[in-house]
């Protein structure tokens, strides 16, 4: 018995499952949000979860200027359809035989901060590989340092297998504009690979000179540093963070940062004169 149909035999509707699904999933979120994970109208959404907090089954109310819902731990399930043992008997034996495989989707509180520190090269290799589960765009800052101290090859294989993942739509990159970035840029773009995904744009290094790497993508930001002997990172996990850092990189993006043919002009580069051309 799937998912679905064992929590509609213990008395949930089919648009209750898929809410209460989502939210297991997404952890504190809005309507909004719920809307386009389940794809059920945004305004008949709300008396659903009135039903799903009444039943004890999900935190339903308002934060700060935002309603967001949460759902409560899987076993509050188990509470549930206990209650409504007469109604539903087997379900509920079936329930609990199943109950393990529903606690695999539970996202129990997205807000909850997780910090990992790395240091050295191994090390940062491992943390770099958590971006094989992006989805969406990913935004990054870079300043290229990663391919000296982090091994070339490997760097370069590990974005060929980034770009292959299915989840990832986007690189959005924001880059300074030394001649060697610049180069690594142009180059990369030129790839059929990276091309459709990889989107840099440059910003005066003299103003803006970025000498750490940054990647922010879902509910993580990812940085990595150079500065000391062994090059370490930083992994953080939090939503909010994620989404604020997110904001800023969009307004340096869209505001400050230049096309490649723009800021070559602006700052009259001759294009023939950068390192590494042929």
């Amino acid at each position: 018995m799937n998912t679905h149909r064992l929590l509609e035999n213990i008395g949930l509707s089919p648009s209750e499952v898929k809410i209460y699904l989502a939210l297991l999933r997404l952890g504190d979120t809005t309507v909004n949000e719920i809307a386009k994970d389940t794809r059920i109208k945004r305004t008949t959404i709300y008396p659903f979860l009135d039903s799903l907090r009444d039943k004890g089954l999900i935190e339903w109310g308002l934060q700060k200027y935002n309603r967001k819902a949460r759902a409560k731990e899987p076993q509050q399930l188990i509470r549930f359809a206990e209650a409504q043992e007469r109604s539903f008997g087997r379900a509920v034996l079936k329930l609990n035989d199943q109950i393990k495989d529903i606690e695999k989707i539970y996202s129990p509180n997205l807000k909850d901060v997780e910090v990992k520190y790395f240091e050295g090269v191994k090390e940062c290799h491992k943390m770099l590989l958590e971006l094989y589960n992006i989805n969406g765009n990913m935004y990054t800052y870079s300043s290229w340092m990663k391919y000296q101290y982090l091994e070339h090859e490997w760097c370069e294989n590990f974005y060929n297998e980034l770009y292959k993942q299915k989840g990832m739509k986007s690189n959005i990159q924001i880059v300074s504009g030394t001649e060697h970035n610049l180069w690594h840029a142009r180059e990369y773009v030129k790839e059929a690979r990276y091309g459709k995904t990889y989107f840099p744009r440059f910003i005066q290094p003299k103003k803006y000179y970025i000498n750490i790497d940054t990647f922010l993508f879902n509910d993580i930001k990812l940085i990595l540093s150079f500065k000391n002997v062994k090059p370490n990172g930083i992994y953080i996990k939090n939503k909010d963070l994620a989404q604020s850092e997110k904001a800023v990189f969009k307004v340096l993006y869209n505001d400050i940062a230049l096309e490649y043919e723009d800021y070559l002009k602006k700052h009259k580069i001759d294009r023939k004169k950068l390192e590494h051309t042929e």
